[in-house]
């Protein structure tokens, strides 16, 4: 990725930057470059960009770096989701959470990346700057999702019992889940209406249908068991894509081992147990551990969540943990993301049955996200409406 390619940035505006990144107020730099990492794919971005460059600081080579992620507002969600700073996605909400001073206080294990400055530019964007995070392991094991769960819930845990829940207009509500499945409404009324296209028969064979359509219906159910739970402060989007580890050396000269949590452009109050959701399912989804894995990702992070929940003092109902859990999935990846992809196989020309490189790719992922919502998913939708008549004793 060339300069070119970027809104101009020159030397003067860098420097300052690089200064506070290298920790040194006597950096001068030359020549830096810019890669990119992402092509901003995600709600609200335009880019993930590393920008770095070689300095000189008392006569020294000074190596410096520097993540610029770029802030948009997206422009195909409704203007209330982006725009309102409690929307589900509202496009700023990032560069808030990273500059609020509310992230300087996660439990012991958790960090975010170090933010030097959210700057508005002319066109309106937010160029958000922040620290290079480098990670000493790439390939994470399932113990390790296990304990980052237990740091969660030791963190989210201490607004169990006694510590106050933050309070800011970004802050995403505890009714979000509402908000990000509504959204859907318009990718489900086009889904009925498509049901005799060729990539949609396969996609959506009759079980998946009926399973789908039955939350659909039964949405606000799961709606009322989210916002009535006991509530937390959520990143709400943990998963190994936002997680990097890596170790810190403290004034002792002691390693301690850190688990950095990137992206909180979902941030804000949610259910117990709610995390989980991303932390297990797109973790699995996504491919980032092994197939055939996910019961024993689903098991270790429960169970290290539970365990930080009590060792942050919260003596409640383990159930309510696994009811949060269960009502999440319910909504999270089943209906809330089928804006994303939908469409595009509304559209796609190829036949399900071609022979092609692509199209057999296409349906390996379509056959595991089936596959995985009907043996894991599916099952706990109908666990939390049971789980909901015994905890919170409705009928």
């Amino acid at each position: 990725m060339s300069k070119d390619s970027l809104p101009s940035i020159n030397q003067s505006q860098i420097l300052a930057l690089a200064r506070l990144a290298a920790s040194s107020p006597a950096l001068e730099i030359g020549e830096f470059s810019i890669e990119n990492l992402a092509g901003g794919a995600g709600e609200g971005s335009r880019g993930i960009y590393r920008v770095a460059g070689k300095g000189i600081a008392q006569d020294q080579p000074f190596p410096w770096s520097l993540i610029l992620k770029v802030l948009v507002p997206p422009d195909d969600l409704s203007s209330q989701a982006v725009h309102s700073p409690s929307g589900f996605a509202y496009w700023k909400r990032e560069a808030e959470a990273l500059t609020s001073g509310l992230l300087d206080d996660l439990t012991a294990g958790l960090s975010v990346p170090h933010c030097y400055g959210a700057i508005t530019q002319p066109d309106g964007s937010v160029w958000l700057w922040m620290e290079e995070v480098h990670e000493d392991s790439v390939n994470w094991t399932v113990s390790q999702y296990g304990k980052v769960a237990h740091q969660l819930g030791e963190w989210q845990g201490r607004y169990l019992t006694g510590k106050k829940l933050p309070e800011a207009s970004w802050l995403t509500p505890r009714w979000w889940n509402r908000d990000f499945v509504e959204e859907n409404c318009a990718a489900v009324d086009l889904l009925q209406r498509s049901l005799d296209r060729p990539w949609i028969r396969y996609a959506f064979p009759p079980k998946r249908l009926k399973a789908m359509f039955w939350i659909w219906q039964k949405r606000k159910i799961f709606y009322r068991i989210l916002e009535n739970l006991p509530q937390v402060f959520c990143h709400r989007d943990v998963f190994r894509r936002n997680l990097m580890a890596r170790t810190r050396m403290g004034a002792d000269a002691k390693s301690t081992p850190d688990t950095v949590l990137i992206d909180w452009a979902y941030a804000g109050i949610g259910a117990i147990g709610e995390e989980l959701v991303p932390l297990i399912q797109a973790t699995y989804l996504w491919s980032e551990v092994g197939r055939e894995t996910f019961r024993e990702l689903e098991e270790a992070a429960l169970a290290g969540y539970i365990e930080g929940l009590s060792q942050a003092g919260w003596q409640g109902n383990p159930q309510l943990v696994r009811l949060g859990y269960a009502a999440a999935s319910a909504l999270r990846y089943n209906l809330g993301n089928l804006r994303f992809w939908f469409p595009y196989l509304v559209e796609e020309n190829a036949l399900p049955d071609a022979i092609d490189e692509p199209v057999r790719e296409t349906r390996e992922a379509i056959d595991f996200w089936n596959g995985t919502l009907e043996q894991y998913i599916y099952p706990l939708a109908h666990e939390a409406v049971k789980l909901a008549r015994k905890v919170l004793s409705w009928p």
